[in-house]
């Protein structure tokens, strides 16, 4: 009698539990009751919402009026379910993440209207950004400018295309670019991405062609990717060049992929593929003798068969004010994990015989109610003859507390270690680096640790309804092990200034406007670094 008893209670707590669930969630009443997507209506809104006093207005009338809304047939494509499927809460929710990761898209719903007995009306919510950027951007950390010109609409005629025209200059090179991108090729789950770059010391192609995971439960994924690149390398310390060559660079991989077992929105994937990657280097110039150890510029080319494994979790919630601004931001508190590995031999037309390895990893945890932690790690690295080369990991832990109102306080710890690194991945802290009070490429090394800490505020004040207007007050410091095998002293700096929340564009959604100030000082460094645009993305 008194187990009955217990098993009693803990049926009406779960009961319980799944009342208030279906309450906060009403799709998950209709998926208890068996219902079915009895009817499917799409809502796409404008860019500016002219209902609104500060949106409507010339800028706002005249934005609505030339931009193109997205044609409600490429929404219904993208949908993972259709008119006549059961009602499954989880596949609704991954379809909102899947409208809302678009990058024309501002914001995504889809809510539940009754339709009669057993059946459910999905109405689809979408709200356009504004697709085109015609843009001059300019950016300015470490002393350094970079600025580029730019035509690129990610919403072509309102069908979801990509194309971009861009003229830039860097701290290394000009670089004309033009590329296209279709999310759904030929109105399939295939995807298309091309480019073609004309850089001032060479030039770069890629293409690639991906019938991705569209979804969690998505059976299979294949596709083909093809990286080509010339350019002149150049490897610097305390922003002076130390020397230049010529690299040419390819990598072409084949790739298939397939579900071996999904169970509670966790699916576990494994794969094969088969990959070519090559390198090859001109001349040695020598711009300043004796600072930093010559590279090894020797020529490599691996191809072998990899094996692919990989985990994917649903576990996501929504946030606001994170990474951007006024968004709903969709974060996986669940993991993501990727591990890439095998052989690489002579027998497949290689240069040499080694070990090939590479992995990625994500996982959010919710401490509190108020408080969220972002891990990431990454890494690649080969087994050769005379052991590992080209070795290199980096984890990251990103803390974000909004205890407060209208104010995020983020902290970033970032730890990066290399071993026998190729030219093309040396390491190194500075402006654009991590540590915005200092020059560009400061110090070069193989280990590198980097903190940074942030208050972010939020006023409700609104420029035309265009921009969210914030403040921002930051620290950061790092040091770098140089190529001696020593660390460098800490170095750090305090900045602050005005941080913008972009509202209405799908396009640069943080941008700042600050000063920085270096706390240790070497001789000959400014006294202060202006940082414009976004520089660190925590």
């Amino acid at each position: 009698m008194r187990i009955w008893r217990r098993g009693a209670v803990a049926a009406v707590i779960i009961l319980a539990a799944l009342a208030a669930r279906a309450e906060d969630d009403p799709w998950l009443r209709y998926e208890a009751e068996g219902a079915r997507i009895g009817a499917l209506k799409i809502n796409v809104a404008n860019v500016f919402d002219l209902s609104k006093p500060d949106e409507d207005y010339w800028l706002g009338r005249a934005a609505d009026f030339i931009h193109i809304r997205t044609r409600e047939r490429v929404i219904r494509e993208l949908l993972l379910f259709k008119m006549g499927d059961k009602v499954d809460a989880p596949t609704i929710h991954e379809s909102e993440r899947l409208l809302r990761a678009l990058p024309w898209v501002q914001d995504a719903t889809i809510t539940p209207m009754a339709a009669g007995p057993g059946s459910v009306q999905a109405v689809v919510w979408v709200h356009d950004g504004w697709s085109l950027k015609g843009s001059l951007k300019f950016s300015s950390a470490g002393g350094q400018n970079i600025w580029r010109v730019r035509l690129h609409e990610v919403n072509l005629l309102g069908y979801g295309k990509e194309l971009l025209l861009s003229h830039e200059k860097d701290t290394e090179r000009t670089t004309d670019e033009f590329a296209y991108g279709d999310p759904l090729l030929f109105g399939s789950r295939w995807t298309l991405s091309v480019g073609y770059q004309r850089l001032s010391d060479g030039r770069g192609r890629r293409l690639q062609v991906e019938r991705p995971f569209y979804e969690l439960s998505a059976r299979w994924s294949a596709g083909v990717e093809a990286y080509d690149t010339r350019n002149v390398e150049t490897l610097y310390t305390d922003d002076h060049k130390i020397y230049a060559f010529h690299a040419l660079q390819q990598d072409v991989t084949l790739f298939g992929r397939w579900l071996y077992h999904f169970n509670q929105r966790t699916a576990w994937r494994v794969g094969a593929e088969l990959r070519s990657m090559q390198a090859s280097y001109g001349p040695l110039t020598v711009l300043r003798p004796g600072e930093l150890p010559a590279p090894d510029l020797s020529p490599r080319r691996f191809r072998g068969i990899l094996g692919y494994w990989g985990v994917s979790q649903d576990r996501y919630q929504t946030f606001e004010d994170i990474q951007s601004v006024a968004r709903t931001e969709d974060i996986n508190l669940g993991w993501d994990a990727e591990i890439h590995a095998g052989w690489m031999g002579k027998a497949l037309g290689g240069a040499a015989d080694a070990w090939y390895g590479q992995f990625t990893a994500t996982k959010g945890t919710r401490l509190r109610g108020d408080t969220l932690l972002l891990f990431q790690a990454q890494g690649h690295g080969r087994r050769e003859r005379e052991g590992g080369r080209d070795v290199l990991g980096m984890a990251e832990w990103s803390l974000y507390n909004q205890s407060l109102p209208r104010q995020t306080l983020a902290a970033d710890l970032q730890l990066t270690a290399g071993y026998r690194l190729d030219p093309e991945d040396t390491l190194y802290i500075g402006g654009f680096d991590g540590l915005r009070g200092y020059p560009n490429h400061f110090r070069t090394g193989d280990r590198r640790w980097l903190f940074s800490a942030e208050d972010r505020i939020i006023t409700p004040w609104t420029l035309w309804g265009l921009a969210q207007v914030g403040f921002v007050a930051y620290a950061d410091a790092g040091a770098m092990r140089l190529p001696g095998g020593r660390f460098t002293r800490t170095y750090a700096d305090v900045g602050g200034g005005l941080r913008f929340g972009n509202l209405k564009s799908t396009f640069g959604r943080v941008l700042s406007l600050t000063i920085a100030v270096p706390l240790v000082k070497e001789p000959g460094m400014d006294k202060f670094q202006i940082v414009v645009g976004n520089v660190i993305r925590f």
